[in-house]
């Protein structure tokens, strides 16, 4: 299993669940920080754990290739649960072309070039999960204030994975994007 983004946020709650599930081989991607506290909960949830580093907001070439790395290293892979995606929250008026290649390659790019990493495996072994995260509203392309460029990105990545789900689904590969909502940390006094 490859879960991408799983330094931090609801990646690296999801990675050491997953343990917990019964995953016995989890191979984790991060951007910057180091994933120990990741690789640690994974290995006491039971599961043997690796890391590589994939910075998704990186050149094509190079996401390639730290992927293709990670596959070779770590994989084959059956299940990629993909949650890179940076949230970018500017109304348009104030956004530039930085803000909309972060928002695009950094959700829909990003998910892209993991299903070109791990597909081929899947379509060898006729069985294959891939998930992705989408938002609230993402499949209906709901709008809210200052998410122009998230939401469009969003809503590009469910429709990608409502098509890849068809051309994949003869090879055993089912597609799926989940919009879990808001899962900021709140503080109690």
């Amino acid at each position: 299993m490859l879960v991408t983004g799983a330094a931090g946020g609801l990646a690296a709650g999801i990675a050491p669940a997953l343990a917990r599930d019964g995953f016995s081989r989890i191979a984790i991607t991060y951007r910057s920080t180091p994933p120990d506290a990741t690789i640690e909960a994974i290995v006491a949830a039971g599961a043997a754990a690796a890391s590589a580093r994939v910075d998704f907001l990186d050149e094509g070439d190079a996401v390639e290739a730290a992927l293709d790395e990670a596959v070779r290293r770590f994989g084959p892979f059956d299940t990629l649960v993909h949650a890179v995606g940076p949230l970018v929250v500017k109304r348009f008026e104030r956004a530039t072309l930085d803000d909309y290649r972060e928002a695009f390659d950094g959700n829909v790019r990003s998910a892209v070039l993991a299903a070109r990493a791990v597909l081929p495996a899947m379509r060898a072994a006729r069985f294959g999960r891939i998930v992705y995260f989408g938002m609230v509203g993402s499949s209906e392309t709901r709008p809210f204030r200052a998410f122009s460029f998230y939401q469009a990105a969003k809503s590009a990545l469910v429709a990608f994975a409502r098509c890849l789900a068809l051309e994949e689904a003869r090879h055993g590969v089912t597609v799926n994007v989940v919009a879990p909502g808001d899962i900021r940390e709140k503080t109690l006094d």
